[in-house]
């Protein structure tokens, strides 16, 4: 069984963000709808829209709105699933909601969408705080070695992830802000 590792923080926390998070949210929701439309099988954005969006009203202190604004896709998507899983119940070898949402691993020794997921946000991360730290004049293998030790995973494997998400995060730093 794979080793647990915690997310580690993002790079961005505690820098200055160039817009407001009402500004955000729709640029995020069309990142997920874009990654949906990639991947179709793949409806774990649809969670993660419906996820951010209460997150976004929760942080506003709105909790308990009676109707919210959600982007058709996000409701067909989730609709489409639970009609699987309806109909699965109904027949001989019902489904897992995991399974009828696409969600699980497909198969033995598969990972979960949501773990493949989080992995691919770990390593963003972990190549977000490399550039960052390049920028700001930090050798990179001081930065690997670093970002070793933050998520207990091995300097290769943080080469890896370095090598695999580079371009993205430095083209990501030149475009932040600096404060």
């Amino acid at each position: 069984m794979a080793k647990k590792v915690v997310l580690p923080e993002s790079p961005l926390e505690g820098k200055s963000w160039p817009r407001s998070r009402d500004q955000d949210l729709p640029h995020f929701l069309a990142m997920l709808e874009s990654e949906f439309h990639r991947d179709t099988s793949n409806t774990l954005p649809a969670f993660e829209a419906v996820n951010l969006i209460a997150s976004h009203l929760w942080e506003r202190d709105q909790s308990s709105p009676e109707f919210v604004s959600v982007p058709w896709w996000t409701v067909e998507v989730l609709a489409m699933g639970y009609n699987i899983y309806r109909d699965g119940a109904l027949s001989n070898a019902p489904l897992k909601l995991g399974e009828a949402f696409g969600l699980e691993g497909g198969g033995q020794g598969k990972q979960p969408r949501i773990q493949q997921s989080l992995q691919k946000l770990r390593d963003i991360r972990i190549a977000g705080a490399i550039a960052f730290n390049s920028a700001e004049g930090v050798k990179i293998e001081a930065a690997l070695q670093e970002q070793a030790d933050l998520t207990q995973l091995s300097v290769g494997q943080i080469r890896r992830i370095w090598e695999e998400n580079r371009e993205q995060a430095e083209n990501a730093v030149k475009n932040f802000p600096r404060a």
